[in-house]
């Protein structure tokens, strides 16, 4: 197993653009950088829910030595198109699961790039929020609308307990095996 660790991480405006190391989530990334202020701090998070509006780039490059190889990933948090190459094979949409996919396809021998492209919850939900027949309701107390829509944790999108910035990343590990 060779476990892929550093990634780039950018936002679709080209305006942040930060190291991170899985496991991480976009918004503790953001802070740890200093390029927000502390979101639990006040009602700071009010101003920081355009993070969750924006799509992101989590990209890196592995190296292989044979291409018959699978991609592992374990928490994909958010709507997640994985790119090996710039080849799509993996529409990720459950932040709870692992995901293997075969990329001996895509995938050459010597170095390779790998991208995750992280949706915007906010227009994702809606999207599938349109999509059905009937108005499915969301809790009252969650200021980030649609969340029911995604499989993703729930307090991500506010709660009486929680702020709501409806965070994203990689909770688990990434790894070619």
């Amino acid at each position: 197993m060779n476990s892929i660790d550093t990634w780039t991480l950018v936002d679709d405006s080209n305006t942040y653009n930060l190291s991170v190391r899985v496991p991480f989530d976009g918004v503790s990334a953001l802070h740890a950088a200093g390029d927000i202020v502390d979101p639990y701090w006040g009602r700071n998070e009010y101003d920081l829910r355009w993070i969750c509006a924006r799509d992101w780039f989590a990209k890196t490059t592995f190296t292989l030595e044979d291409t018959a190889q699978d991609l592992v990933l374990e928490g994909l948090d958010g709507v997640v198109d994985v790119l090996v190459n710039g080849a799509t094979v993996l529409t990720a949409d459950n932040s709870f699961r692992t995901w293997r996919v075969d990329i001996s396809k895509v995938a050459t021998l010597g170095e390779n790039q790998l991208s995750l492209v992280f949706k915007s919850v906010v227009d994702e939900g809606a999207k599938r929020q349109e999509a059905q027949r009937y108005t499915i309701p969301y809790s009252f107390n969650c200021p980030i609308p649609n969340g029911n829509m995604l499989r993703k944790p729930a307090c991500d999108f506010g709660w009486d307990w929680n702020i709501a910035l409806a965070p994203f990343g990689v909770t688990g590990h990434v790894s070619v095996e």
